[in-house]
């Protein structure tokens, strides 16, 4: 079977029938993936025509914003167990296996790293600047060209005459949501989208 349609990674027949708990995890991540890029598009429109109309699109007033930014959390945890797991039916491990995940996901991975999974602020690690750290707590959800995004800006922090600019985790959902079913699942909808 084929794992990865960009790269060619294929699991053997063999293989597959000793790993089915992976591959049963690996559909469950697929159908949540899919579905949170469905809920982020359908709450965009929503918020489309409330901005229209003036209305709240929501019941009981609710913006859609806050659970866009969840879904954004939701979806870079779930990607990334998505594309690791492939990794690691391909058998790739260590630094191989993380190569393979930034390679995939980049900004993904970051965001994930810095933001969805723990802030950097909770949870800083050497390398991350004090901008960084700043950044990591700041609802960040927005559009470029009307397309739901984080990470659209950075932030920059100065103090004593030193400088610092935070980590670029910029990253569309359904941009990424489509680059992922083109490489994963090409048969589907998503898949089959033209660039």
């Amino acid at each position: 079977m084929i794992l990865d349609h960009k790269e060619g990674l294929k699991l053997a027949y063999t293989k597959a029938k000793k790993h089915h708990n992976e591959l049963a995890q690996l559909r469950v991540l697929r159908e949540g993936l899919i579905y949170l890029n469905t809920l982020v598009t359908g709450l965009m429109e929503k918020g489309d025509n409330a901005n229209a109309s003036g209305s709240p699109s929501l019941p009981g007033g609710v913006s859609p914003e806050p659970l866009i930014g969840c879904a954004f959390d939701w979806y870079s945890l779930s990607a990334c167990n998505f594309v690791g797991l492939i990794g690691w039916l391909a058998e790739k491990r260590d630094h191989k296996l993380r190569e393979y995940i930034h390679d995939v996901l980049g900004s993904v991975l970051i965001y994930r790293n810095k933001v969805a999974a723990h802030f950097a602020k909770v949870d800083p690690h050497g390398e991350d600047t004090r901008a960084t750290v700043f950044a990591s707590t700041i609802p960040s959800v927005s559009r470029t060209d009307r397309v739901p995004c984080v990470g659209a800006w950075k932030v920059t922090t100065g103090s004593h005459g030193h400088v610092t600019e935070s980590v670029d985790w910029r990253w569309s959902l359904p941009e990424t949501h489509i680059e992922l079913a083109k490489r994963y699942w090409p048969e589907s909808r998503e898949g089959n989208q033209k660039d």
